[in-house]
């Protein structure tokens, strides 16, 4: 693989908003010597995406960039980005969604703070949240659901124990991933899925990385407007996501103990599922509180149900997955 960048985009039925994503990428500033390729990857799309997205970056040109356009059949984000990645022929990789619009000097930015430092693994920035409606209230306390945050206090590394970095506008080394691939690294959840809002993939990915022995790192410096369509800030989408951040949270939390250096023996999923039992008794009880507001009693309601739903599932699974994740670290 060359030294460059290749932006992975992965769409599902996105010819509604592929303009901004694809014109924002249009405007980077970058050195002639600084090769990059824009790989979009139609999710088993039923709209005209494909072809649009190929029309469209004709009309913006910039035919010194080349913009490869191929079919994954099997839904599911996270296969979406193995198929882009594969294609892919840069050492330099960045997964932008298809609402994601990139700030004019992300690209030069981003390789050049990646290749300045060997040990980080993936870089993230900021999300900044814009609509074509107005932000609800509780959108400011609940936009780490939007990706739409600085993921860091500085420039620098990540030092929290479960630190981690959403998939927007996430830049990952080549490199990392080859290590990853070379432990037969295969991620447990499939993240988003045409219409179905499952997550944690980038969390997953994050946290493998970490283990593989590579840092995690913030950056200042990248920033990216995050479109949210009027539609995508009801509250019912946001209790969507909710349940899935805390199914997708249960599922990690294998990941959790190896980072923290824990054993897992046979008995920690049943001490896991008497513990997410307490948390939902103790949420229900706060439910039935007319002293706490409404919604963030269902939304806590909500989120204790679904994390123990996703440790239930996990039985008799705790010890193989470990002994799996183990092995990211040998």
């Amino acid at each position: 693989m060359g030294a460059g960048i290749s932006i992975i985009i992965c769409c599902y039925n996105s010819a509604s908003r592929i303009y901004e994503t694809l014109r924002h990428l249009s405007l980077q500033k970058t050195p002639g010597d600084l090769a990059w390729e824009i790989v979009l990857v139609d999710n088993a799309s039923t709209d005209n995406t494909r072809e649009l997205a190929s029309k469209l970056w004709r009309e913006l040109g910039r035919s010194d960039i080349k913009l490869k356009i191929v079919n994954q059949p099997m839904q599911g984000l996270s296969f979406a980005r193995t198929k882009g990645i594969a294609i892919s022929r840069y050492n330099t990789i960045i997964f932008c969604d298809d609402d994601n619009w990139l700030q004019s000097n992300y690209l030069l930015d981003a390789y050049s703070i990646l290749n300045s430092n060997p040990q980080i693994g993936a870089m993230g920035g900021t999300g900044i949240a814009v609509s074509d409606g107005t932000l609800p209230d509780w959108f400011e306390k609940y936009k780490f659901c939007f990706a739409c945050y600085p993921q860091g206090k500085a420039e620098g590394a990540l030092s929290e124990v479960f630190s981690s970095l959403y998939g927007a506008g996430l830049v990952i080394r080549r490199e990392a991933l080859m290590k990853l691939s070379s432990k037969k690294f295969e991620p447990s959840l499939p993240d988003r899925l045409a219409t179905n809002l499952s997550s944690g993939g980038d969390t997953e990915l994050c946290y493998a990385i970490r283990l593989a022995g590579f840092k995690l790192w913030f950056s200042e410096k990248l920033k990216f407007h995050h479109y949210l369509s009027s539609d995508r800030l009801s509250e019912k989408y946001l209790f969507r996501i909710n349940e899935s951040l805390a199914y997708s949270k249960s599922n990690l939390i294998i990941y959790d103990y190896v980072l923290i250096g824990k054993e897992v023996t046979r008995f920690v999923w049943l001490k896991d599922i008497i513990y997410q039992l307490i948390l939902l008794c103790n949420s229900s009880i706060r439910f039935l509180n007319v002293m706490n507001p409404s919604f963030e009693r269902r939304m806590n309601l909500a989120f204790s149900f679904y994390s123990m739903i996703g440790i239930l599932n996990q039985c008799g699974k705790y010890r193989l997955r470990y002994k799996e994740i183990l092995r990211l670290k040998e």
